[in-house]
């Protein structure tokens, strides 16, 4: 069985950029992340014990970014999409990240990348 659940729009402030000041400021970046499970046991038992805790992965990708410092957005997203699929327990994970304050004339800069057993 293959299920989905989507973090949508997660927004965490993290040190990104290859400009001078983007390397002396944290800015907000959004997270759409999309985990493919089987999420059948948990919903027999209806017990976070057999579920993906999604509150601990955006606490823990939190304090991740916050540690860290990167400046691609290519190069931070393939450490969190790395990161990520190996810490919590799934079939495939897909993740999107948005950078807003990247272009001034658009709404914001992405990149999607996929991992998978």
């Amino acid at each position: 069985m293959s299920d989905l659940l989507r973090i949508n729009q997660l927004s965490v402030n993290a040190i990104v950029g290859v400009h001078p000041w983007e390397k002396q400021q944290a800015q907000q970046l959004l997270f759409d992340i999309e985990f493919t499970l089987d999420t059948s046991e948990a919903a027999r038992s209806d017990d976070l014990r057999h579920a993906l805790d999604y509150q601990a992965v955006c606490e823990r990708l939190s304090q991740r970014l916050a540690a860290s410092r990167f400046e691609l957005i290519e190069a931070l997203l393939a450490d969190v999409a790395d990161w990520l699929f190996a810490q919590f327990e799934c079939k495939a994970l897909s993740i999107t990240v948005f950078k807003p304050s990247a272009i001034k004339q658009a709404r914001s800069v992405s990149l999607t990348v996929h991992r998978h057993h």
